[in-house]
């Protein structure tokens, strides 16, 4: 059957179980899939369709053995009929990683997570872009990227789909599952952001002109401040969380989810931006029963910027771009960069923002304590 008009709509809920050999089960949501493959011809990327869109389960073994796959749901009030399915798993399964105290941990050896914020490509670049980029950032020793879902990118959701359906974005939510799997090729964990702060923002990087939820454009808001509070908005925010789990949740190189790039340029208040934070990780754990990691990299983030920060400050007589002034680490602590990252080092000291400070310089896009750059 053609869902497609609106095939992300809250009235369609298909729902797998997943039974283990142990007894152990899961529940997935399924999600509306269409194929693509990538074209160039002569200097024009882009994308076209392969076959029609149909309805994908994508789940993530947590134990080898017998697997036996059952369905249930509705689908604009109608109950759906579905084979039962089993299938047998004979390889090693993946240790995930965890927190343990203050530090990562894959099974019982710690995992030191050195991260390239590389953030986004040019739209129908993203696959040549993000190859080049992990292979180098692989042989640098990098095993972490943190990659967004900007609308002018990977984005699922924008001025051109309206709000709760994703038909228009299928081409994106498909380069993103190639994204995931270049990073495993080449061993690179994937951070998911899932919002940047242009989005709602009139004032730094503003695309809310342009957003779905602004009520010039037919949404919901009169302001980007009413995000976190307005119902509308939430149902539709969840409602796209519930996707983005069905979807990528299941990926072994899923590092963490991280709810927003730079949330401290939009103007939604403090209370109201960790109340809906932590309705969104409940909602999103309803979905997502791998337990990835969540926002507990602040912390963590701030040291990382604060160590960054140091080392920049002090390699600054060695750096082509400040070392002709006489006094280079002053120069330095007044250029653009110094700035911006010691903006991401204090910004809403003391405030629980959140994933706010998993952020860097777009200008040098340097992130860890590694100064990599795209070329």
């Amino acid at each position: 059957s053609d869902w497609s008009s609106d095939v992300c709509s809250s009235d369609l809920n298909v729902i797998a179980k997943i039974k283990f050999a142990s007894g152990r089960s899961i529940d997935i949501p399924l999600f509306w899939y269409q194929e693509f493959q990538n074209f160039q011809n002569y200097n024009d990327f882009n994308t076209k369709k392969i076959g029609d869109p149909e309805w994908r389960l994508r789940f993530r073994a947590l134990e080898s053995g017998e697997i036996k796959i059952s369905f249930s749901g509705a689908i604009d009030g109608q109950t759906i009929s579905v084979p039962d399915y089993s299938l047998t798993v004979d390889y090693q399964i993946q240790t995930p990683i965890t927190i343990s105290g203050r530090g990562f941990y894959q099974g019982d050896a710690p995992f030191v997570p050195i991260a390239y914020n590389i953030a986004w490509a040019g739209r129908y670049k993203e696959l040549i872009k993000y190859k080049q980029w992990f292979k180098a950032a692989s042989e640098g020793g990098v095993n972490v990227a943190r990659v967004w879902m900007a609308a002018w990118s990977l984005g699922i959701e924008w001025a051109d789909t309206g709000l709760g359906n994703y038909n228009a974005r299928l081409q994106n939510a498909w380069t993103l599952d190639q994204v995931f799997k270049l990073g495993a090729q080449y061993g690179i964990r994937i951070q998911l952001v899932l919002l940047n702060h242009g989005a709602f923002s009139e004032s730094t990087n503003p695309e809310w002109f342009a957003s779905p939820y602004n009520q010039l454009n037919g949404g919901p808001l009169a302001s980007p401040a009413e995000f976190a509070t307005n119902p509308i908005a939430i149902k539709y925010w969840q409602q796209r969380l519930r996707y983005i789990a069905a979807r990528w949740a299941a990926y072994p190189n899923l590092f963490a989810w991280e709810w927003w790039n730079e949330v401290n340029f939009t103007p939604i208040p403090q209370d109201d931006l960790s109340n809906w934070m932590v309705a969104s990780r409940k909602h999103l754990e309803k979905f997502d029963p791998y337990k990835n990691l969540f926002h507990v990299f602040d912390m963590f983030s701030l040291v990382v910027f604060t160590t960054e920060y140091v080392l920049r400050l002090y390699a600054a007589p060695e750096d082509p771009e400040f070392n002709h002034s006489r006094f280079p680490r002053l120069r330095y602590i007044f250029s653009m960069y110094a700035l911006i990252d010691l903006a991401a080092i204090t910004a809403d000291k003391g405030k629980d923002r959140k994933s706010t400070r998993l952020n860097s310089s777009h200008l040098g896009i340097s992130y860890a304590v590694f100064c990599l750059k795209k070329k």
